[in-house]
């Protein structure tokens, strides 16, 4: 964007992370004119590029939430997805490892509720011959967990967004903006440093981390709707070498807040964490050593590891509307319908299973952005 430009579009999307991408596939492919704004040079990133890759079950989250009713179906839109467009994915059954055989039978029950049917409650036994090198009481296995290439996916999201006819502008940040009845107004900084200001009918705030700042940087809207977001820090440890497993191992409890879960990436190695920590700003500065509350956590249903072949791998940074010693919390998706101001959607606190949801989140948004009015034309 050269020099202070005035530019157009019936629809702007802050932020180019996967549900981002997602969201301007689906409008653009409904026929929506759309612009997305990525304040990094390359899509996503952030929250979509740094995490575990896990295609969620849709089990773990409380019944009748967001996470609850996208993730599920979010899972099989995933899947399907990955197969027609040729992202690396596969499979990956996951245990959940625990002393408190109470505690696995609730999430168990849980998941039914979630419409998830396939876990099975394994005793001490079951669970010895399915993984002699995993020690635990019980575990919950789930046999619909997966793992997908992110990356592979932000890119097959950004392609079918752009042959769909959304402008995708990259290395661009929103600055804020005015919000006002029919049209609102965003100032856009390019790399360069030169301005323009972009003028929309919607806009959708997906800008992930950013999207508190950005919701506070909009002058006409309400301060008191703009949540305090958390940023939940994850640093994850590589492992050097194979491992004596075949599934996810993610273990319940304070093994897991300390980063004592097993993935693998794409390519089958293995990967631990992440841990958990509350940072006040974008932070992916490694430790120099895998803490020990981490080895002590993997130790915990693995006693037979050799930390040495442990080292600090990538960190992550997940946007929670709660903070530490809380649960998650489910997502928010505010519409006109909770602050009142026409043609504007914020999407706050998407976190874990945002991945996994992508495709279902944004047919969440982009119904509510295409749905007919009550005089008969669209929002």
């Amino acid at each position: 964007m050269a020099g202070h430009e005035q530019l157009e579009s019936e629809i702007a999307v802050i932020g180019g992370g996967a549900v981002g991408l997602a969201i301007a596939h689906r409008l653009a492919q409904a026929g929506a004119e759309v612009v997305l704004i990525e304040g990094n040079p390359h899509f996503g990133d952030e929250t979509s590029g740094r995490n575990n890759q896990v295609i969620h079950a849709g089990f773990l989250y409380p019944p009748g939430s967001l996470k609850a009713r996208l993730c599920r179906p979010g899972r099989d839109a995933l899947f399907a997805w990955c197969a027609d467009h040729g992202v690396p994915h596969r499979l990956a059954p996951k245990l959940m490892p625990s002393d408190d055989v109470a505690a696995l039978a609730a999430l168990q029950a849980q998941g039914r509720a979630a419409g998830v049917t396939d876990l099975a409650l394994l005793d001490r036994a079951a669970l010895a011959r399915l993984e002699p090198a995993l020690q635990a009481d019980a575990a919950l296995l789930s046999p619909s967990t997966g793992i997908v290439d992110a990356a592979a996916l932000v890119a097959s999201l950004r392609d079918a967004a752009e042959r769909a006819g959304a402008l995708l502008v990259p290395a661009a940040t929103a600055l804020g903006g005015e919000l006002a009845a029919n049209r609102h107004r965003i100032a856009i900084r390019s790399a360069d440093g030169t301005l323009a200001d972009l003028s929309c009918r919607w806009l959708i705030n997906a800008a992930g981390l950013g999207a508190a700042p950005l919701a506070r940087a909009l002058r006409g809207f309400p301060a008191a709707h703009v949540p305090p977001i958390h940023f939940a820090r994850g640093q994850f440890a590589a492992y050097r070498g194979p491992v004596p497993f075949r599934h996810l191992v993610v273990p319940l409890g304070t093994a897991l807040e300390a980063g004592g879960a097993l993935s693998f990436d794409p390519s089958g190695q293995a990967r631990f964490g992440a841990d958990t920590s509350f940072v006040p700003d974008r932070d992916y500065r490694l430790t120099a050593e895998v803490p020990p509350a981490q080895i002590d956590a993997i130790r915990s249903w693995w006693p037979g590891l050799d930390a040495t072949r442990l080292a600090p791998e990538f960190a992550g940074i997940r946007p929670r509307v709660t903070g530490p010693g809380l649960p998650p919390g489910d997502w928010r998706i505010d519409g006109p319908g909770v602050h009142g101001v026409p043609g504007l959607i914020h999407l706050f606190g998407i976190d874990t299973p945002g991945l996994t949801a992508c495709l279902m989140l944004a047919g969440h948004v982009a119904d509510s952005v295409l749905a007919p009015q009550p005089n008969g034309v669209p929002a």
